[in-house]
């Protein structure tokens, strides 16, 4: 099976939160996900800088920061659960 040629918000999403919580560098979860390292960089640049925009203005981005903070926590579950195993 090869990798999607358009990869979702919900595939993207596990493959940053990896980087972030350092279970392997940008290159490592790049290789595993058959995703460029260039490609997960820039996923998780852009991810960081939703957070940091949505901090900065609260107000303006609070439904967007709650879908998104509910989405890693539902992620970041099953992820972990995994792990745990």
């Amino acid at each position: 099976m090869g990798r999607p040629l358009k990869w979702t918000p919900e595939q993207k999403l596990p493959l940053v939160l990896s980087v972030l919580r350092g279970e392997g560098s940008v290159a490592e979860i790049g290789r595993r996900h058959r995703v460029s390292d260039v490609t997960l960089a820039k996923w998780r640049d852009a991810f960081l800088a939703g957070g940091a925009a949505a901090l900065a203005a609260p107000g303006r981005y609070c439904k967007a920061a709650f879908i998104i903070s509910t989405n890693s926590a539902s992620v970041f579950a099953s992820t972990s659960a995994r792990h745990s195993l």
